[in-house]
Protein backbone atom coordinates (compact mmCIF):
# COMPACT_ATOMS: atom_id res chain seq x y z
CA UNK A 1 0.00 0.00 0.00
CA UNK A 2 0.99 3.24 -0.49
CA UNK A 3 1.44 5.71 2.39
CA UNK A 4 -1.03 8.85 2.60
CA UNK A 5 1.39 11.59 4.11
CA UNK A 6 -0.43 14.67 6.09
CA UNK A 7 1.64 17.96 5.75
CA UNK A 8 3.28 18.95 8.45
CA UNK A 9 5.85 21.77 8.12
CA UNK A 10 7.28 23.31 4.33
CA UNK A 11 11.17 22.75 5.77
CA UNK A 12 10.62 18.88 7.22
CA UNK A 13 8.04 17.46 5.06
CA UNK A 14 10.95 16.36 2.68
CA UNK A 15 12.70 14.62 5.10
CA UNK A 16 9.55 12.77 6.78
CA UNK A 17 9.05 11.54 3.04
CA UNK A 18 12.24 10.62 2.72
CA UNK A 19 12.39 8.13 6.22
CA UNK A 20 9.94 6.51 4.52
CA UNK A 21 11.16 5.58 1.57
CA UNK A 22 14.27 4.62 2.42
CA UNK A 23 12.33 1.97 4.68
CA UNK A 24 11.10 0.76 1.39
CA UNK A 25 7.35 2.11 1.08
CA UNK A 26 5.58 4.24 -1.76
CA UNK A 27 4.46 7.22 -0.10
CA UNK A 28 1.88 9.99 -1.19
CA UNK A 29 2.38 13.61 0.04
CA UNK A 30 -0.88 15.73 0.43
CA UNK A 31 -1.76 18.86 -0.89
CA UNK A 32 -2.02 21.93 1.63
CA UNK A 33 -4.17 21.87 3.94
CA UNK A 34 -7.50 24.23 2.61
CA UNK A 35 -10.66 25.05 3.98
CA UNK A 36 -12.25 22.17 2.61
CA UNK A 37 -10.15 19.69 5.07
CA UNK A 38 -11.39 21.69 7.63
CA UNK A 39 -15.09 21.29 6.68
CA UNK A 40 -14.16 17.15 6.18
CA UNK A 41 -11.98 17.53 9.54
CA UNK A 42 -15.17 18.33 11.27
CA UNK A 43 -17.83 16.73 9.79
CA UNK A 44 -16.43 13.08 10.20
CA UNK A 45 -14.39 13.25 13.45
CA UNK A 46 -15.24 14.50 16.68
CA UNK A 47 -15.84 17.99 16.84
CA UNK A 48 -14.67 18.82 20.34
CA UNK A 49 -10.67 17.26 18.72
CA UNK A 50 -8.19 20.42 18.97
CA UNK A 51 -7.59 21.98 15.64
CA UNK A 52 -4.56 20.89 14.30
CA UNK A 53 -6.32 17.13 14.68
CA UNK A 54 -9.25 18.43 12.88
CA UNK A 55 -7.09 19.62 10.03
CA UNK A 56 -5.05 16.35 9.36
CA UNK A 57 -8.03 14.01 9.37
CA UNK A 58 -9.55 16.43 7.10
CA UNK A 59 -6.64 16.14 5.02
CA UNK A 60 -6.54 12.25 4.69
CA UNK A 61 -10.29 11.59 4.28
CA UNK A 62 -10.25 14.51 1.37
CA UNK A 63 -7.27 12.25 -0.51
CA UNK A 64 -9.36 9.16 0.81
CA UNK A 65 -12.95 10.96 -1.50
CA UNK A 66 -11.20 12.66 -4.40
CA UNK A 67 -11.32 9.10 -6.11
CA UNK A 68 -7.72 9.27 -7.26
CA UNK A 69 -6.45 6.14 -5.01
CA UNK A 70 -7.75 2.40 -5.06
CA UNK A 71 -9.02 2.40 -1.22
CA UNK A 72 -7.67 -1.37 -1.58
CA UNK A 73 -3.72 0.07 -2.27
CA UNK A 74 -3.59 3.07 0.14
CA UNK A 75 -2.84 3.44 3.83
CA UNK A 76 -2.78 7.00 5.95
CA UNK A 77 0.34 7.61 8.09
CA UNK A 78 1.05 9.75 11.04
CA UNK A 79 3.80 10.74 13.50
CA UNK A 80 3.08 9.97 17.18
CA UNK A 81 5.44 11.07 19.85
CA UNK A 82 3.65 8.71 22.69
CA UNK A 83 3.01 11.24 25.03
CA UNK A 84 -0.57 13.05 25.78
CA UNK A 85 -3.66 14.13 23.64
CA UNK A 86 -3.01 14.20 20.06
CA UNK A 87 0.27 12.55 20.71
CA UNK A 88 -1.09 9.08 21.16
CA UNK A 89 -4.87 9.58 20.13
CA UNK A 90 -4.22 10.48 16.23
CA UNK A 91 -4.37 6.80 15.15
CA UNK A 92 -7.65 6.29 16.72
CA UNK A 93 -8.98 10.15 15.46
CA UNK A 94 -8.30 9.17 12.00
CA UNK A 95 -9.34 5.72 11.72
CA UNK A 96 -12.78 6.77 13.35
CA UNK A 97 -12.91 9.37 10.30
CA UNK A 98 -12.59 7.13 7.80
CA UNK A 99 -14.78 4.54 9.59
CA UNK A 100 -17.62 7.60 9.35
CA UNK A 101 -16.59 8.05 5.78
CA UNK A 102 -16.91 4.59 5.02
CA UNK A 103 -13.74 3.76 4.28
CA UNK A 104 -13.32 1.34 7.88
CA UNK A 105 -10.41 -0.93 5.49
CA UNK A 106 -8.17 1.41 4.68
CA UNK A 107 -5.37 1.22 7.74
CA UNK A 108 -3.62 3.58 9.53
CA UNK A 109 -0.01 3.19 10.38
CA UNK A 110 2.16 5.51 12.64
CA UNK A 111 6.01 6.44 13.43
CA UNK A 112 7.69 6.68 16.51
CA UNK A 113 10.03 5.91 18.50
CA UNK A 114 7.36 4.38 20.55
CA UNK A 115 5.04 2.09 18.73
CA UNK A 116 1.37 3.21 18.32
CA UNK A 117 -1.11 0.76 16.79
CA UNK A 118 1.46 -1.64 15.13
CA UNK A 119 0.21 -3.44 12.13
CA UNK A 120 1.78 -6.28 10.70
CA UNK A 121 4.12 -5.59 8.01
CA UNK A 122 5.10 -1.81 8.97
CA UNK A 123 8.34 -1.49 10.37
CA UNK A 124 10.61 1.42 10.29
CA UNK A 125 14.31 1.61 11.14
CA UNK A 126 14.96 2.56 14.26
CA UNK A 127 18.92 3.28 12.83
CA UNK A 128 17.24 5.80 10.08
CA UNK A 129 14.86 7.36 12.52
CA UNK A 130 17.62 8.66 14.68
CA UNK A 131 20.34 9.60 11.75
CA UNK A 132 17.13 11.66 10.67
CA UNK A 133 16.45 13.14 14.17
CA UNK A 134 20.35 14.09 14.89
CA UNK A 135 21.85 14.89 11.43
CA UNK A 136 18.63 15.44 9.11
CA UNK A 137 16.62 17.74 11.54
CA UNK A 138 18.96 20.10 12.48
CA UNK A 139 19.92 20.63 9.01
CA UNK A 140 16.45 21.75 8.10
CA UNK A 141 16.07 23.82 11.27
CA UNK A 142 19.52 25.46 9.96
CA UNK A 143 17.94 26.55 6.76
CA UNK A 144 14.78 27.38 8.36
CA UNK A 145 16.62 29.91 10.68
CA UNK A 146 18.37 31.85 7.69
CA UNK A 147 15.36 31.91 5.83
CA UNK A 148 13.55 34.11 8.17
CA UNK A 149 16.09 36.10 8.47
CA UNK A 150 16.37 36.85 4.77
CA UNK A 151 13.19 37.09 3.60
CA UNK A 152 12.33 39.47 5.89
CA UNK A 153 14.86 41.96 4.31
CA UNK A 154 15.35 40.80 0.64
CA UNK A 155 15.48 42.86 -1.92
CA UNK A 156 13.94 40.43 -4.46
CA UNK A 157 10.91 38.98 -3.32
CA UNK A 158 10.71 35.67 -3.15
CA UNK A 159 14.59 35.01 -3.43
CA UNK A 160 15.15 33.36 -0.23
CA UNK A 161 11.99 30.79 -0.15
CA UNK A 162 13.49 29.74 -3.50
CA UNK A 163 16.92 28.90 -2.01
CA UNK A 164 15.36 27.32 0.89
CA UNK A 165 13.38 25.22 -0.74
CA UNK A 166 16.18 24.13 -3.38
CA UNK A 167 18.60 23.28 -0.20
CA UNK A 168 15.71 21.05 1.66
CA UNK A 169 15.30 19.18 -1.73
CA UNK A 170 19.34 18.86 -1.78
CA UNK A 171 19.19 17.18 1.66
CA UNK A 172 21.28 13.96 1.65
CA UNK A 173 18.64 11.05 1.49
CA UNK A 174 20.99 8.41 3.86
CA UNK A 175 21.31 11.50 6.39
CA UNK A 176 24.86 11.26 6.43
CA UNK A 177 26.53 13.58 9.11
CA UNK A 178 29.60 14.93 6.59
CA UNK A 179 27.56 15.31 3.38
CA UNK A 180 25.16 17.07 5.36
CA UNK A 181 27.24 19.78 7.11
CA UNK A 182 29.11 20.10 3.53
CA UNK A 183 25.48 20.85 2.06
CA UNK A 184 24.63 23.09 4.93
CA UNK A 185 27.73 24.80 4.61
CA UNK A 186 27.34 25.87 1.01
CA UNK A 187 23.91 26.69 2.14
CA UNK A 188 25.21 29.59 4.84
CA UNK A 189 28.02 30.28 1.58
CA UNK A 190 24.78 31.13 -0.71
CA UNK A 191 22.07 32.65 2.14
CA UNK A 192 25.12 35.00 2.46
CA UNK A 193 24.76 36.29 -0.95
CA UNK A 194 21.57 36.92 -0.85
CA UNK A 195 21.04 40.76 -1.26
CA UNK A 196 18.95 41.96 1.98
CA UNK A 197 18.49 45.39 3.23
CA UNK A 198 20.27 46.49 5.87
CA UNK A 199 17.82 46.97 8.62
CA UNK A 200 17.52 46.49 12.55
CA UNK A 201 14.45 44.98 12.70
CA UNK A 202 12.11 44.32 15.40
CA UNK A 203 11.94 40.53 16.33
CA UNK A 204 9.53 38.12 17.23
CA UNK A 205 9.64 34.85 18.54
CA UNK A 206 6.87 32.27 17.39
CA UNK A 207 6.67 29.48 20.49
CA UNK A 208 3.11 27.09 21.00
CA UNK A 209 1.71 23.66 20.26
CA UNK A 210 4.36 22.21 17.49
CA UNK A 211 1.46 21.63 14.78
CA UNK A 212 0.16 25.26 14.47
CA UNK A 213 3.79 26.32 14.91
CA UNK A 214 5.50 24.75 12.16
CA UNK A 215 1.96 24.44 9.73
CA UNK A 216 1.32 27.73 7.67
CA UNK A 217 -2.30 26.76 7.18
CA UNK A 218 -2.65 26.18 10.74
CA UNK A 219 -1.18 29.45 12.00
CA UNK A 220 -2.88 31.34 9.56
CA UNK A 221 0.53 32.18 7.50
CA UNK A 222 1.26 34.24 10.59
CA UNK A 223 4.51 34.33 9.77
CA UNK A 224 4.73 35.64 6.33
CA UNK A 225 2.42 38.39 8.22
CA UNK A 226 4.39 39.33 10.52
CA UNK A 227 7.43 39.75 7.85
CA UNK A 228 4.95 41.70 5.42
CA UNK A 229 5.03 44.53 8.60
CA UNK A 230 8.68 44.48 8.97
CA UNK A 231 8.93 42.09 11.58
CA UNK A 232 11.62 39.63 11.49
CA UNK A 233 10.38 35.71 12.87
CA UNK A 234 12.34 33.80 15.05
CA UNK A 235 11.06 30.45 15.07
CA UNK A 236 12.67 27.56 17.40
CA UNK A 237 14.12 24.59 16.30
CA UNK A 238 11.84 21.79 15.79
CA UNK A 239 14.83 19.39 17.17
CA UNK A 240 14.42 20.83 20.57
CA UNK A 241 11.01 19.31 20.98
CA UNK A 242 12.28 15.56 20.14
CA UNK A 243 15.73 16.04 22.67
CA UNK A 244 13.16 17.57 25.45
CA UNK A 245 12.99 13.70 26.41
CA UNK A 246 16.47 13.49 27.85
CA UNK A 247 16.22 16.34 30.11
CA UNK A 248 12.79 14.74 31.30
CA UNK A 249 13.86 11.36 31.70
CA UNK A 250 16.52 12.96 34.25
CA UNK A 251 13.90 14.99 36.19
CA UNK A 252 11.81 11.84 36.88
CA UNK A 253 14.55 9.75 38.22
CA UNK A 254 16.17 12.28 40.25
CA UNK A 255 12.87 13.56 41.17
CA UNK A 256 10.82 9.92 41.56
CA UNK A 257 8.09 11.55 39.93
CA UNK A 258 8.10 8.54 37.29
CA UNK A 259 9.95 5.13 37.25
CA UNK A 260 12.87 5.36 35.26
CA UNK A 261 15.48 2.52 35.31
CA UNK A 262 19.15 2.98 35.58
CA UNK A 263 19.73 2.60 32.32
CA UNK A 264 17.91 4.45 31.00
CA UNK A 265 18.82 7.28 33.36
CA UNK A 266 22.32 7.44 31.90
CA UNK A 267 21.47 6.20 28.62
CA UNK A 268 19.89 10.52 28.68
CA UNK A 269 22.57 11.67 30.25
CA UNK A 270 25.21 9.92 27.19
CA UNK A 271 22.27 10.84 24.88
CA UNK A 272 22.24 14.25 26.21
CA UNK A 273 26.26 14.95 25.45
CA UNK A 274 25.85 13.71 22.20
CA UNK A 275 22.81 16.45 21.22
CA UNK A 276 25.04 19.26 22.71
CA UNK A 277 28.38 17.87 20.32
CA UNK A 278 25.63 18.47 17.43
CA UNK A 279 24.34 21.51 18.54
CA UNK A 280 27.93 22.69 18.70
CA UNK A 281 28.73 21.39 15.52
CA UNK A 282 25.83 23.36 13.61
CA UNK A 283 26.56 26.27 15.14
CA UNK A 284 30.49 26.15 14.00
CA UNK A 285 28.70 26.46 10.47
CA UNK A 286 26.27 28.69 11.52
CA UNK A 287 28.72 30.94 12.64
CA UNK A 288 29.34 32.17 8.86
CA UNK A 289 25.78 33.04 8.53
CA UNK A 290 25.28 36.93 8.22
CA UNK A 291 22.64 36.85 10.84
CA UNK A 292 24.05 34.40 13.37
CA UNK A 293 22.10 33.44 16.69
CA UNK A 294 23.59 30.83 18.61
CA UNK A 295 21.32 27.83 19.05
CA UNK A 296 21.06 26.82 22.52
CA UNK A 297 21.61 23.96 24.34
CA UNK A 298 18.12 21.87 25.76
CA UNK A 299 19.95 22.40 29.26
CA UNK A 300 19.95 26.10 28.58
CA UNK A 301 16.70 26.13 28.06
CA UNK A 302 15.19 23.64 30.77
CA UNK A 303 17.31 26.07 33.06
CA UNK A 304 15.40 28.91 32.03
CA UNK A 305 12.38 27.37 31.96
CA UNK A 306 13.11 26.00 35.77
CA UNK A 307 13.39 29.70 36.37
CA UNK A 308 9.10 29.83 35.64
CA UNK A 309 7.92 26.44 35.93
CA UNK A 310 8.36 23.18 37.57
CA UNK A 311 10.33 20.65 35.56
CA UNK A 312 7.94 17.43 36.45
CA UNK A 313 4.96 19.61 33.93
CA UNK A 314 5.87 17.17 30.63
CA UNK A 315 2.34 16.67 28.65
CA UNK A 316 1.99 18.89 25.65
CA UNK A 317 4.62 21.19 24.76
CA UNK A 318 5.61 20.38 28.43
CA UNK A 319 8.52 23.01 30.04
CA UNK A 320 9.72 23.13 26.71
CA UNK A 321 7.20 26.08 25.90
CA UNK A 322 7.77 28.35 28.70
CA UNK A 323 12.01 27.40 28.38
CA UNK A 324 11.71 28.81 24.55
CA UNK A 325 9.90 32.03 26.32
CA UNK A 326 12.16 32.46 29.03
CA UNK A 327 15.40 31.80 26.98
CA UNK A 328 13.91 34.63 24.18
CA UNK A 329 13.41 36.92 27.00
CA UNK A 330 16.72 36.15 28.33
CA UNK A 331 18.30 37.28 25.41
CA UNK A 332 16.64 40.53 24.96
CA UNK A 333 14.14 39.17 22.07
CA UNK A 334 10.80 40.51 24.39
CA UNK A 335 7.61 40.35 21.14
CA UNK A 336 6.86 36.46 21.72
CA UNK A 337 3.61 35.13 19.90
CA UNK A 338 2.38 31.99 21.37
CA UNK A 339 0.01 29.26 19.62
CA UNK A 340 -2.07 26.68 20.95
CA UNK A 341 -4.95 25.15 19.45
CA UNK A 342 -7.89 26.24 21.05
CA UNK A 343 -8.86 23.82 23.91
CA UNK A 344 -5.54 22.17 24.57
CA UNK A 345 -5.35 21.96 27.63
CA UNK A 346 -1.71 21.29 28.46
CA UNK A 347 -0.70 24.40 26.11
CA UNK A 348 -2.98 26.76 28.11
CA UNK A 349 -1.97 25.51 31.62
CA UNK A 350 1.87 26.16 30.64
CA UNK A 351 1.81 28.82 28.90
CA UNK A 352 -1.51 31.12 29.52
CA UNK A 353 -1.62 29.79 33.20
CA UNK A 354 1.93 31.21 33.99
CA UNK A 355 1.54 34.46 32.26
CA UNK A 356 1.87 36.51 35.54
CA UNK A 357 4.99 34.36 36.82
CA UNK A 358 6.94 35.60 33.05
CA UNK A 359 5.77 38.66 32.99
CA UNK A 360 6.69 39.29 36.86
CA UNK A 361 9.94 37.84 36.02
CA UNK A 362 10.15 39.44 32.20
CA UNK A 363 8.14 42.71 32.77
CA UNK A 364 9.33 43.66 29.44
CA UNK A 365 7.54 40.62 27.60
CA UNK A 366 5.43 41.67 25.17
CA UNK A 367 3.31 38.45 24.85
CA UNK A 368 0.65 37.51 23.19
CA UNK A 369 -1.38 34.22 23.44
CA UNK A 370 -3.50 33.28 20.33
CA UNK A 371 -6.12 30.44 19.94
CA UNK A 372 -6.18 28.55 16.52
CA UNK A 373 -9.56 26.88 15.77
CA UNK A 374 -11.90 26.05 13.04
CA UNK A 375 -14.10 29.05 14.09
CA UNK A 376 -11.92 31.14 15.55
CA UNK A 377 -12.78 35.39 13.80
CA UNK A 378 -9.75 36.03 11.46
CA UNK A 379 -10.36 39.74 12.33
CA UNK A 380 -10.09 39.70 15.59
CA UNK A 381 -6.90 37.85 15.44
CA UNK A 382 -4.95 39.68 12.58
CA UNK A 383 -6.53 43.06 15.14
CA UNK A 384 -4.71 41.27 18.11
CA UNK A 385 -1.47 41.16 15.71
CA UNK A 386 -1.43 44.86 14.61
CA UNK A 387 -1.63 45.84 18.55
CA UNK A 388 1.54 43.24 18.84
CA UNK A 389 3.24 44.57 16.26
CA UNK A 390 2.94 47.96 17.25
CA UNK A 391 3.63 47.41 20.56
CA UNK A 392 6.90 45.37 19.29
CA UNK A 393 7.73 48.98 16.85
CA UNK A 394 7.35 51.33 19.83
CA UNK A 395 9.48 49.35 22.28
CA UNK A 396 12.33 49.41 19.33
CA UNK A 397 11.99 53.30 19.17
CA UNK A 398 12.01 53.36 22.83
CA UNK A 399 14.99 51.60 23.43
CA UNK A 400 17.08 53.08 20.00
CA UNK A 401 15.98 56.67 21.96
CA UNK A 402 17.33 55.43 25.13
CA UNK A 403 20.91 54.39 23.26
CA UNK A 404 20.68 57.29 21.69
CA UNK A 405 20.40 59.23 24.84
CA UNK A 406 23.35 57.36 26.78
CA UNK A 407 25.99 57.80 23.82
CA UNK A 408 25.14 61.58 23.75
CA UNK A 409 25.52 61.60 27.75
CA UNK A 410 29.09 59.47 27.44
CA UNK A 411 30.35 61.79 24.50
CA UNK A 412 29.33 64.68 26.75
CA UNK A 413 31.23 63.29 29.94
CA UNK A 414 34.18 62.49 27.77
Amino acid sequence: RAILVPKFGQFYDPMILTLLQRSGYDTIPLPEPDIESVELGLRYANQDICYPATIVIGDIIKAVLSGKYDPKNIAAGITQTGGQCRASNYASLIKRGLINAGYADVPVVTVGLTMINDQPGFKISKIDMMKEGIVGMPYADAISTMYYYCAAREVKKGESLALANKYIALHPKDFALKATDKLLKQAVAEFNAIETHDLDLPKAGLVGEIYVKYNSFANGDVCDWLMSKGVEVIVPPVFDFFVQKVISEQVNKETNARDVSFLGYYGSKLSEKVIDVRVDSINQIMSKFKGFRPIHHIRQIAENAAKVTAMTNQFGEAWLLPGEIASFAEEGINNVLCLQPFGCIANHIIARGIETRLKTRYPELNLLYLDMDAGASEVNTVNRLEFFVRSAKDSMVSVKEEKEVMETVASYNK
